[in-house]
């Protein structure tokens, strides 16, 4: 993160993370320092960037994309608002699929569902100085099938001093989406018989996140790019590291595609210029 320029967004550096996978082995030590991003800084600093950048926005929800005769697209929003361009990149998240094609016979999608508090507490057990990235122990010794059996869960928590935590029960990944309120109970029955008691409750987090899928038709006329474009890593669902390393290519490419005459002054290429998309994709593959 610090070599994107983004060292001022984290809030929080632990030197080490740790793993427990069941009660009869010990702990793994992963040797890696985990930071925690303050998604108020990461948003100002974004902004900041796009404001001195010259970026324009408008505040609007987008309804559809269509091709213009003349090859343009046409970004239609809400107040019966068309905004003509020479390149749509969709960047919505995963729930893009009215604005984009995806190829089809892939991966089925998974889904990563989770539910978090960020709380303080009295009891801690874990070390402070340790990130908890996956805790698997099974802490409620059941020996019979029931609801919660079927959705194999981890804790995930970070510290932020002796007694204040985040914690976050989580299902990797499963064909249907965990209930929210089983992921809820989970937490809290988890937290009790740990002997962690819940002092105050600063903020409550619901996550639901699309893993896996078919990757965005590169014949199509707008750009995907993040999560709309399958750049969420399937087995943690983390992305936002992926998608601002990946965004200066992306610009630098789309700005020289953009720039007149670009193809005509490259011998032999004969790359059409009507599908800008393909052309994004071909350089970048």
């Amino acid at each position: 993160f610090s070599d994107l320029g983004f060292e001022g967004c984290i809030e929080h550096v632990w030197q080490d993370t740790i793993v427990y996978l069941d009660d009869d082995s010990d702990p793994i030590l992963i040797g890696r320092a985990y930071g925690r991003v303050c998604r108020t800084k990461l948003h100002e600093e974004l902004l900041r960037m796009c404001v001195e950048s010259g970026v324009s926005y408008l505040n609007s929800r987008v309804k559809s994309i269509v091709e213009a005769s003349n090859g343009h697209s046409l970004v239609a929003c809400d107040r019966d608002t068309i905004v003509p361009c020479r390149l749509a990149t969709v960047a919505s998240g995963a729930a893009s699929g009215k604005l984009l094609q995806y190829e089809v016979g892939g991966p089925k999608v998974s889904v990563q569902t989770a539910y978090g508090v960020e709380v303080e507490v009295e009891n801690n057990p874990y070390d402070p100085n340790l990130m908890v990235f996956m805790d698997y122990r099974d802490y409620t010794k059941q020996k019979v099938s029931s609801l919660e059996a079927e959705y194999p869960t981890f804790l995930y928590a970070m510290p932020m001093s002796p007694t204040r935590f985040f914690f976050e029960e989580t299902c990797l990944a499963s064909k249907e989406a965990m209930p929210f309120d089983l992921l809820k109970k989970k937490l809290l029955s988890r937290l009790k018989t740990m002997g962690i008691r819940i002092i105050k409750t600063y903020e409550e987090e619901w996550s639901w996140i699309p893993v896996g899928g078919s990757l965005p038709n590169t014949e199509q006329k707008n750009l995907a790019f993040g999560a709309a474009a399958c750049m969420v890593h399937p087995a943690t669902g983390y992305s936002v590291v992926r998608s601002l390393s990946e965004a200066p290519k992306y610009a630098s490419v789309i700005a020289t595609i953009l720039k007149p005459g670009h193809y005509k002054a490259i011998p032999g290429r004969q790359i059409s210029n009507e599908n800008i998309s393909m052309q994004e994709i071909t350089i970048l593959s």
